[in-house]
């Protein structure tokens, strides 16, 4: 009976190595480069790239060792420049700032064990429209699609995710984002 006892301790309590972990909550930080796309509009503007920042939370939940979906929420500051040719003074610049909560839902389809890819859709809020009046509103539906490197060490797993996301698709001048995303997770 002590034997059996023993024996039945030491499963349940390595238990959760035997389980495969299907959920993973992470921190992410990201850094971009971002234009607008002004669809080819003629006139005396335009937008120069620049750069931005991400921070949010991501929630991925795995249905086998290959597919996943992913969600999350995101907060971010685009920095953008507006040009504008002024007669006769010449050309005049405006700075201003996108800034947005985005919530992602992502498939993930993973491969070579280690790395993945991922896309899907974003539905973006912004925050500032009033105040920045230098790009239309951003808010509205948009899209991302990336593919990047996972590695999980026990229960905590680091990646990073090389992107490519366009924002507001029903805008005239849509806000284009180029970049990473680094993250820090935890499995369960």
């Amino acid at each position: 009976m002590k034997s059996f006892l023993l024996l039945l301790s030491i499963l349940i309590l390595n238990f959760p190595a035997f389980s495969q972990t299907r959920n993973n909550l992470s921190i992410t930080y990201g850094m971009n480069a971002n234009l607008v796309d002004i669809h080819g509009a003629i006139g005396d503007f335009g937008y120069t790239a620049e750069d931005g920042k991400s921070i949010g939370i991501s929630y991925i939940r795995s249905f086998n060792k290959v597919f996943s979906i992913e969600t999350g929420l995101f907060y971010s500051a685009n920095n953008i420049r507006l040009s504008t040719i002024q007669v006769p003074r010449g050309d005049f610049f405006y700075d201003g700032v996108v800034k947005m909560l985005s919530v992602p839902l992502y498939t993930r389809i993973t491969f070579l064990k280690y790395l993945f890819a991922q896309g899907g859709f974003l539905l973006d809020h912004q925050t500032n429209y009033a105040q920045s009046g230098v790009v239309n509103d951003q808010s509205g539906l948009g899209f991302e699609m990336g593919f990047g490197g996972n590695c999980n060490f026990g229960p905590v797993s680091i990646f990073i995710n090389p992107y490519f996301c366009r924002h507001a698709l029903n805008a005239r001048n849509n806000l284009i984002e180029g970049g990473a995303k680094l993250g820090l997770g935890y499995n369960f």
